[in-house]
C-alpha cells in the first residue's frame, strides 16, 4: 500500500546496502525520528537476508543488510538473491561499508582471467595391510550429546548406518501425572486473555491448553464447545436487544426519535453505512468488556469524531440532549454483565479441563547429525554436531493407523503406556524416515499382545505401511541404491520376518524364514545388525556369543556360531576383546566387503569379512560409553562413541572400499586454517547478481554511492579500479548528496511489476506418488480435497495462489504460458530468469521442487512462467513424472525441453513419458494447444551444425519408428529448436533476447487453415481456473470433462455475483450496461409527482431483515420529501408518507430485480458466451434460483392502527424487535412508575400482595390434596386392572390343566394295552414292572433262540440294537423284533439263491 502511494517527484526513493553497523549509522542520520524502528531492524539478523522499508514524508528506502557470514552456501546465495531484487527496484543505491572493507581490501577478483589449478590423485588397489590405523577427529558437538542425553527417559533409538542419532523422549499424562495448580492457573489466566464474549472460538482454547502441555479428550472439546455455543447465544440475545435501544438512543441523540430512516435534522442525508457504524459503535461499547474502562464522557467524544470526519458541515448537537444520551449509555451499559459472562466461561472452562483424568502420550524424536566440513583445500577438517527439527507424534496421529476410540479409558491408559517407539530409520532421499512403533494390538476392541506398527514420516506427513502381529522381537533395517530391508528377529523361536521396500517406501515383498536347526538358536539377543547386501545376520546373544545367520535363502535360516582370528592367523579364538571383554553392540558397514565393529567395554574392535581382526580403536573414557554409530562416505569410514557426557568420532580411511585414493594432507592437518576471502565481498555480491540473474531491466543503468570516510581516501582508486574490472552495468560513485535520489522518472506501476514478478510461488509438489496443490505456496492440510462429498469445481475453488490470484483476475488481455522439463541440474531455472527476469532458485544441484509459478510482464505481454523440477531423478517414479509433463504440456503454449547435446537414453525415455502425458488427462479444446521448443545448452560455434542435425535426425528417427505421436497429441505438429551457447559466451545474450522476441510474437494457429485462432486464454481469471482444475484433477485421479467442470465453476461464481448485485449494485469499469435511474410518477393530494431513484444507494443485508426495511424505507423517503410539501412535523402528514413508501416498495423491488436481471443476463453471456442445450436448461435453472432469492426479500409496512393511539403503525410487518423493544419500555416505566407510589399507596400494595400471597398458598395446599387423590385413584384403578387380569389368567390355566389330564389318562390305558399284548405273546413267570426288566429278559430270550453258527456275533448285536432303537421310538409291526429277524433270513436267502 505504501508502494502504491508514492510520490517521485516530491519523495527520494532509493535502496541502502551493506554492512550492519555502518548502515545502522547511516539509517539513524537519515531518519533520525525512527531510531526505535530502524535498530529493530537489526535483532533480526540471525534469519535469512530480507529486504525493509523505512519511509517517511520525504524518503522512501529499502534496505538490505550484509553479514559478515561466507561458510552458508544457503545465506550467500540468498544474499545474492536479496541484492539483485534491490537493484531491481532502485536505480540509486548507497553502499555502506564497514571498516573491514578496507582493510582487507583486495585488487584481486576470481570472476574472470584467472586460471583453474589442477589437482593430481592416485588410485591404488587397496590392500588389508595399506589401511591406515584409525584417527580421532576433532569434534565441534556444541554440548548437544549433555543436552539429549542427560535425560534419564530419553533413549537412543535402533537406527541404521547413517550420520544421523535419534534420541527420543516419550511425554505422559497419566493417572498419577495430573497437571500442578499452577499449570491450570497459568492456563486460567491465558484463557482470560484471550478468549472475547464477542468471538467465541475452540481454536484459541485449544491452543493455550497446547501450550502449557495440557490435553483435551474428545468428551471436553464437545464440551468446551457446548459451552461457548450457550454464552455465545446468550451474548448475541443480549447484543440484539442492546442494538435496538443503541438505535433509539442514536436517533433520539439527533433528534429524529419518530421517524425510521434518515437524519433530516441535520440538513443532509446520512450515509446508511455510516448509520450502521455508529449504531455498532454505541453496542459494541455497552456490550463488549473490553471498553469497560472508557467512560461514557470518552466513547462520546469518539463517537462524534466518527460522525464528523464522514460529515462535511459541522452539526451542533442540543446539550440535553448529549446529557440524555451519556445517561441512558450508563443506565444500560451491560459491559460488566458481558465481562461476568465471560468470567463465567473462562471458569467453567476451567473445571471442564480438570473434569477428566488425560491419558495423551508425546513422542519427540530428536534426530542429531554429524557433519564433516572440509579446509580450502578440500582436506578434511573437522566434525560438527547439529540437531535438527524434532518429528513429534502423539496419540492423536497414532489414532489415524490404530482404532483406539474403541478401547476404554482404562485400556487407552494401558495402551498409552504400553506403546513405545522402537527405531527410526533414514532412506536414501535423506528426507524420509521409518518409524516402527511397538504397542498392543487392538481385538474386539479389547488389548491383546504386542505387535508392530511400521510408519513412513516425510515433511511432517505420516502414512502407515504395515503391521506386524508380532512379540518379542528385535529389529535391524539396511538399504543400498537399490534395496531396502527391514528385519525382524523372533527371539523366541529365531524365526526372521523380512519386509522389502523401495525406493519410495512401498512394501515390495514380506516373507517368513524359520531357524533351520533349532537347537543352534541364540539365547536371547544383545546386538543385531544386518549386512548392506541384506544377505546376513550378525547376532551377538545374552551370553555375548556371535552368531552368524544367513537370510539368502527362500525358506529358512542358517545359522552358525563364530570365531575370530587376528592379523590373519590362521587360529581362531573366541569372539572377545583382546582384553578378554565380552562384546556389547555390533554394526556393519560396506557391500561388496562388509566390516563389522564391534564394542566391548574399553575397545571397538574392527573385523573384517573372514572374521578376522584388522584394528582396535582403545576408547579413551571407558565406563560411560552410551551408544556407537558407524558411517561412510564410501571412501572414509567413520566411527562416532557416545554418551551424555562425552563424545568421540574416529575416521578409518579407505575401509570399505576396493581401492584407495590416495590425497596429501588428508588427515595430517584437521585444525581449523583460516579462511581468506579473495576480492572484495559487497562489490563481488552485486556481480555474482549479474551473472545469475542478467542485467537489469531499466534502461538506465544502477548507480552506486559509496560513501568513503575521509581517512580511507587513499583507496578511492583502486576501488574505481576494482568496480571497473567487474565489468558490470552499474556505475560507481564516491559520496552523494540529497539531490542524487530525486527521480522522475521511476514508474510506480513497473516498480510493482517488478516486485511481484520476482516472488515465485509453489504450486504443487510430490508426496509418496501423489501430486499434491498448495494453498498459497504452503501444504496445508487438503484432506478436504480428497474426500469425495465434494465436486472438483469447489475443491477447485479452494486453491488460492496468494498474489497471483489478484493478477490473474485483473488480466483482460490476452496471457503466455511458458513452461520448461528437462533433466535435473540442466540449467532450467536459470534459463528461465535470464529470459522472463524471474526469480526462481538457482543451485548445482537439485533446487526446484514441483511446480513453480511466476508472473512477467514483458514489453506489453503477460507472460506465466512454471519452472518444473528435474525429471529423471531416483526420488519420482515414471508415473509422478508423467503427471508433472502432463500438467506443463496441457497448459503451456510453449514448452521448453532444456537438453544439453547428447540425444541419450533419457530424451526417448521423455518421449516416451510425454506420448502417455494426453492419455493422463485427455484433450479439449483448451488443453495441449502449445508446441515443443528444443533448447540445446553449451552448444559452441564449431558444433553448431552437427548439433543441429542430430536434432533434427533424432525427430525423424521418432517420426519413422512411429513414436512421434506425442507431437501432434501434445505439441500441434510443432517444434523448434534453438541452440544456445554457454552463458559466459557473449553470443548467449543475444540468443536470450532472440528466444524471449519468439515467445512475445508467439499466436497459436489452426492446424489446417493455418489462421491465428482467437486468444487461448480469454482473460487471466479463465487460466487460473484451468489451472486449479487440473491441479485437482491430477491429485484426485478423476479426469472427467474440464469443460464441464469450469462452467460448474462459472456458474457458482455467477451465483456469488447475482446475490453481491442484489445486495449492492455495484458495476466494474468492464460493463457495458447502463444502470438506469427508477422514474416513477405518482399522484399525491391532486398533484402528479416525479420520483428519481438511483439504485446504487440502496443496499441490502441478507442476514437482516429490520435493516433493509429502514434502508428501503430511506431511500425512498428522501427523495420523496424533497419533492412534496409533506413532513413528519404532523402525525397525519406522518401517516401520509408511509402509506405512499408502502406502495411503492414493491414497484421499487420489482424495478431492482429488473435491473440485476439485465446486468447478470451481460454476465452470464460475458462468462458462458457459447450455449446447447445443457447451458440452456442450466441457464433456465440459474435464472429461477435467481427470481426466488430476490423474491425472498419482502419488504412492507405494517400500517396497522393502534387500539391506544389510533395512530398507523410505521415498522416492518413482522417487527417482532420492535415489540421486543416496547416491551422493554414498558417494563422500566412500570418501575418507574413502582418508585414514584406514595408510601401510604405502598403500604396498601403489601398488604394487598400479602391477601394475595394467603390466597396463593391456599390454593397450592388444595392442589396438593388434589393430587393426592389422584395418586390414590390411580393406585386402586391400577389394583383393580392386575385383579381382573388374574383371574382370567387362572381360568385359562385351569383349562390347559384340564386337557393335560386327558391326555395322561389317554397314555395311560395305552401302556396297559401294550402290557397285556406282552403278556399274551411272551410266557413271562412274573409282571416286569420296569422296561429295563423286560428288554434284559428279551435279549435272553434272543440268544437262545438265534443260532450263533448261522449268524456273527456282531450281526446279532446290530440287529439288538435296532430292537431297542425302535422299541424306544415306534413300535410298529414292522419294527417288531420277530419281523427284523425274519427279515434278514429272506435276505440271506436270496443272496445264496
Amino acid at each position: 500500500m505504501a508502494v502504491r502511494q508514492l510520490n517521485p517527484e516530491q519523495e527520494q526513493v532509493f535502496g541502502i546496502f551493506g554492512d550492519k553497523n555502518s548502515l545502522e549509522t547511516c539509517l539513524c542520520s537519515l531518519f533520525s525520528n525512527n531510531h526505535t524502528q530502524i535498530k529493530s531492524i537489526f535483532t533480526e539478523l540471525d534469519l535469512m537476508p530480507a529486504i525493509w522499508v523505512v519511509y517517511d514524508t520525504m524518503k522512501f528506502v529499502f534496505v538490505l543488510v550484509s553479514t559478515d557470514d561466507i561458510t552458508s552456501e544457503k545465506h550467500n546465495y540468498f544474499m545474492v538473491v536479496m541484492q539483485r531484487f534491490l537493484q531491481d527496484l532502485c536505480q540509486n543505491i548507497i553502499i555502506c561499508s564497514s571498516d573491514a572493507f578496507f582493510s582487507d581490501f583486495s585488487t584481486q577478483h576470481s570472476f574472470h582471467g584467472k586460471p583453474h589449478e589442477t589437482r593430481t590423485y592416485r588410485q591404488v588397489k587397496k590392500e588389508q595391510h595399506d589401511i591406515p590405523p584409525p584417527q580421532k577427529m576433532k569434534l565441534d558437538d556444541k554440548d548437544i550429546f549433555k543436552t539429549l542425553l542427560v535425560e534419564q527417559h530419553r533413549k537412543i533409538l535402533i537406527t541404521n548406518n547413517t550420520p544421523n542419532i535419534y534420541c527420543y523422549e516419550k511425554l505422559f499424562q497419566g493417572p498419577n501425572q495430573t497437571l500442578t495448580t499452577n499449570r491450570y492457573d497459568k492456563l486460567k489466566e491465558s484463557l482470560a486473555t484471550v478468549l472475547h464474549i464477542n468471538t467465541l472460538t475452540l481454536c484459541p482454547i485449544l491452543h493455550c491448553c497446547s501450550q502449557y502441555g495440557i490435553f483435551l479428550s474428545t468428551n471436553q472439546e464437545s464440551q468446551i464447545q457446548k459451552l461457548l455455543e450457550e454464552h455465545t447465544t446468550k451474548y448475541k440475545k443480549e447484543k440484539l436487544n442492546i442494538h435496538e435501544q443503541a438505535k433509539a438512543l442514536v436517533k433520539k441523540l439527533f433528534g429524529i426519535e419518530n421517524t425510521v430512516t434518515t437524519f433530516f435534522t441535520i440538513g443532509t442525508s446520512i450515509d446508511q453505512n455510516l448509520r450502521h457504524q455508529l449504531y455498532n459503535e454505541t453496542t459494541e461499547w455497552l456490550v463488549i468488556p473490553k471498553y469497560i474502562n472508557e467512560s461514557a464522557d470518552q466513547f462520546y467524544n469518539r463517537f462524534i469524531s466518527t460522525f464528523h470526519r464522514h460529515i462535511l458541515k459541522n452539526y451542533n448537537i442540543d446539550v440535553k440532549r448529549m446529557n440524555d444520551f451519556k445517561s441512558a449509555l450508563q443506565r444500560i451499559d451491560k459491559k460488566k454483565i458481558m465481562l461476568k459472562l465471560q468470567e463465567s466461561l473462562v471458569n467453567h472452562i476451567y473445571v471442564t479441563v480438570q473434569s477428566e483424568i488425560q491419558h495423551e502420550v508425546h513422542y519427540n524424536i530428536l534426530p542429531l547429525s554429524y557433519t564433516l566440513l572440509n579446509d580450502t583445500d578440500n582436506c578434511l577438517y573437522y566434525f560438527t554436531a547439529t540437531r535438527s527439527t524434532s518429528i513429534c507424534i502423539s496419540l492423536n496421529d497414532l489414532g489415524q493407523f490404530i482404532n483406539i476410540s474403541d478401547l476404554s479409558e482404562i485400556d487407552r491408559s494401558t495402551f498409552a503406556n504400553q506403546t513405545e517407539l522402537i527405531g527410526c530409520f533414514k532412506m536414501n532421499d535423506g528426507k524420509t524416515e521409518i518409524i516402527v512403533i511397538k504397542r498392543p494390538t487392538i481385538v474386539s476392541k479389547k488389548l491383546g499382545a504386542p505387535g508392530y506398527t511400521v510408519v513412513l514420516h516425510k515433511n511432517k506427513i505420516f502414512r502407515k505401511l504395515t503391521d506386524f502381529c508380532l512379540s518379542n522381537v528385535r529389529l535391524v533395517y539396511s538399504s543400498n541404491s537399490s534395496t531396502h530391508t527391514l528385519v525382524l528377529y523372533n527371539i523366541d523361536n529365531g524365526s526372521v520376518t523380512l519386509c522389502l521396500l523401495d525406493n519410495f517406501g512401498h512394501i515390495q515383498h514380506t516373507s517368513l524364514l524359520s531357524l533351520q536347526d533349532r537347537a543352534k538358536k541364540p539365547i536371547g539377543v544383545k546386538s543385531l545388525t544386518l549386512t548392506v547386501a541384506q544377505n546376513l545376520l550378525i547376532l551377538i546373544d545374552s551370553n555375548s556369543k556371535v552368531y552368524e545367520l544367513n537370510i539368502s535363502e527362500d525358506n529358512y535360516v542358517n545359522i552358525s556360531q563364530l570365531s575370530k582370528s587376528r592379523n590373519n592367523s590362521q587360529d581362531t579364538s573366541n569372539f572377545i576383546a583382546d582384553n578378554g571383554d565380552l562384546y556389547q553392540e555390533v554394526q556393519t558397514i560396506g557391500e561388496k566387503n562388509p566390516v563389522f565393529l564391534f564394542q566391548a567395554k574399553s575397545s571397538i574392535d574392527i573385523i573384517n569379512q573372514n572374521y578376522c581382526q584388522i584394528y582396535s580403536i582403545i576408547l579413551e573414557h571407558q565406563p560411560s560409553v552410551y551408544g556407537m554409530q558407524i558411517f561412510t562416505d564410501f571412501i572414509d569410514t567413520y566411527c562416532a562413541v557416545f554418551s551424555a557426557h562425552f563424545s568421540e568420532v574416529y575416521c578409518i580411511q579407505n575401509l570399505i572400499s576396493d581401492t584407495r585414493i590416495e590425497r596429501q594432507l588428508s588427515l595430517n592437518n584437521l585444525e581449523k586454517s583460516p579462511k581468506q576471502y579473495i576480492g572484495n565481498r559487497l562489490f563481488d555480491i552485486i556481480k555474482r547478481g549479474e551473472l545469475q540473474f542478467g542485467v537489469p531491466d531499466s534502461l538506465d543503468e544502477t548507480q552506486y554511492y559509496l560513501n568513503l570516510p575521509s581517512e580511507y581516501n587513499k583507496y578511492s582508486d583502486r576501488i574505481k579500479k576494482y568496480f571497473k574490472d567487474l565489468n558490470m552495468k552499474a556505475h560507481l560513485k564516491l559520496g552523494y548528496t540529497d539531490t542524487d535520489f530525486i527521480s522522475q522518472s521511476l514508474d510506480i506501476h513497473l516498480l510493482i511489476t517488478n516486485i511481484v514478478s520476482r516472488i515465485p510461488l509453489q504450486l504443487c509438489t510430490i508426496e509418496m506418488g501423489t501430486l499434491v496443490p498448495l494453498n498459497n505456496g504452503r501444504r496445508d492440510k487438503m484432506d478436504h480435497l480428497s474426500s469425495k462429498s465434494f465436486g472438483i469445481e469447489m475443491k477447485a475453488r479452494e486453491i488460492l495462489l496468494s498474489y497471483l490470484d489478484n493478477i490473474l483476475n485483473n488480466i483482460n488481455d490476452d496471457i503466455k504460458i511458458v513452461g520448461i522439463i528437462g533433466r535435473q541440474s540442466t540449467g532450467k531455472s536459470y534459463l528461465m530468469n535470464k529470459i522472463f527476469r524471474t526469480r526462481f532458485a538457482v543451485a548445482a544441484g537439485r533446487c526446484t521442487d514441483g511446480i513453480w509459478m511466476s508472473y512477467a510482464y514483458i514489453e506489453n505481454t503477460h507472460f506465466i512462467i512454471l519452472d518444473c523440477e528435474g525429471l529423471f531423478s531416483d526420488q519420482r517414479t515414471e508415473d509422478e513424472e508423467i503427471k508433472l509433463i502432463s500438467f506443463l504440456s496441457a497448459l503451456c503454449d510453449i514448452t521448453i525441453l532444456s537438453q544439453d547435446l547428447g540425444f541419450s537414453r533419457f530424451q526417448d525415455r521423455l518421449f516416451g513419458i510425454l506420448s502417455q502425458a494426453v492419455d493422463k488427462i485427455g484433450i479439449n479444446d483448451k488443453l495441449f494447444k502449445g508446441i515443443l521448443l528444443v533448447a540445446i545448452r553449451d552448444i559452441s560455434d564449431n558444433n553448431a551444425d552437427e548439433s543441429i542435425n542430430a536434432a533434427e535426425k533424432k525427430f525423424s528417427d521418432l517420426q519413422r519408428k512411429g513414436k512421434s505421436g506425442f507431437l501432434e497429441q501434445l505439441f500441434s505438429n510443432t517444434f523448434k529448436i534453438q541452440l544456445l551457447h554457454h552463458f559466459e559466451n557473449k553470443n548467449f545474450d543475444h540468443e536470450i533476447d532472440k528466444l524471449r522476441h519468439i515467445f512475445i510474437k508467439h499466436v497459436i494457429k489452426d492446424e489446417i487453415t493455418g489462421l491465428k485462432i482467437a486468444c487461448r486464454w480469454e482473460n487471466g481469471k479463465d487460466l487460473a481456473d484451468r489451472l486449479k482444475i487440473l491441479l485437482i484433477q491430477l491429485y484426485t485421479d478423476d479426469f472427467i470433462d474440464s469443460n464441464k467442470i469450469h462452467c460448474d465453476m462459472k456458474f457458482a461464481e455467477l451465483e456469488d455475483e447475482m446475490r453481491k448485485a442484489w445486495t449492492k449494485l455495484h458495476l466494474s469499469n468492464e460493463e457495458s450496461i447502463v444502470l438506469k435511474e427508477q422514474l416513477i410518477e405518482k399522484k399525491i393530494e391532486d398533484t402528479l409527482y416525479s420520483l428519481k431513484l438511483n439504485h446504487t444507494l440502496l443496499q441490502f443485508d441478507e442476514n437482516s431483515a429490520d435493516n433493509n426495511f429502514e434502508n428501503i424505507c430511506e431511500f425512498i423517503l428522501v427523495p420523496l420529501r424533497s419533492i412534496t410539501t409533506l413532513s413528519n412535523d404532523t402525525n397525519e402528514d406522518n401517516n401520509k408518507l408511509f402509506s405512499i413508501i408502502n406502495e411503492l416498495i414493491d414497484e421499487v423491488m420489482s424495478f431492482r430485480r429488473q435491473q440485476v436481471k439485465e446486468l447478470m443476463s451481460e454476465r452470464f453471456q460475458k462468462k458462458i458466451p457459447s450455449e446447447n442445450d445443457d447451458i440452456k436448461e442450466r441457464k433456465t435453472k440459474f435464472v429461477n434460483s435467481m427470481e426466488q432469492y430476490m423474491l425472498s426479500f419482502k419488504l412492507q409496512i405494517c400500517l396497522k392502527k393502534c387500539s391506544l393511539c389510533d395512530l398507523k403503525c410505521i415498522h416492518n410487518a413482522q417487527h417482532t424487535e420492535e415489540a421486543k423493544s416496547l416491551l422493554e419500555k414498558k417494563k422500566d416505566q412500570l418501575v418507574q412508575l413502582q418508585v414514584s407510589l406514595k408510601p401510604t399507596m405502598s403500604k396498601n400494595v403489601e398488604e394487598r400482595i400479602k391477601y394475595l400471597n394467603e390466597k396463593v398458598l391456599t390454593a397450592k395446599e388444595e392442589e396438593n390434596q388434589l393430587h393426592k387423590e389422584k395418586i390414590y385413584l390411580l393406585s386402586e384403578l391400577k389394583y383393580l386392572s392386575d385383579k381382573e387380569n388374574l383371574e382370567t389368567n387362572i381360568t385359562q390355566c385351569n383349562s390347559e390343566v384340564d386337557t393335560e389330564k386327558s391326555k395322561i389318562d389317554n397314555f395311560t390305558q395305552t401302556m396297559n394295552d401294550i402290557n397285556n399284548q406282552l403278556k399274551t405273546i411272551l410266557l413271562l413267570d412274573d409282571d416286569f414292572i420296569y422296561s429295563d426288566q423286560l428288554l434284559h429278559k428279551l435279549n435272553e430270550d434272543i440268544e437262545l433262540l438265534v443260532n450263533p453258527d448261522q449268524y456273527k456275533i456282531n450281526d446279532i448285536n446290530i440287529l439288538i440294537a435296532n430292537f431297542h432303537q425302535n422299541y424306544e421310538t415306534d413300535c410298529t409291526d414292522k419294527d417288531n423284533l420277530w419281523y427284523s429277524f425274519e427279515e434278514k433270513e429272506t435276505t440271506e436267502e436270496k443272496k445264496k439263491n
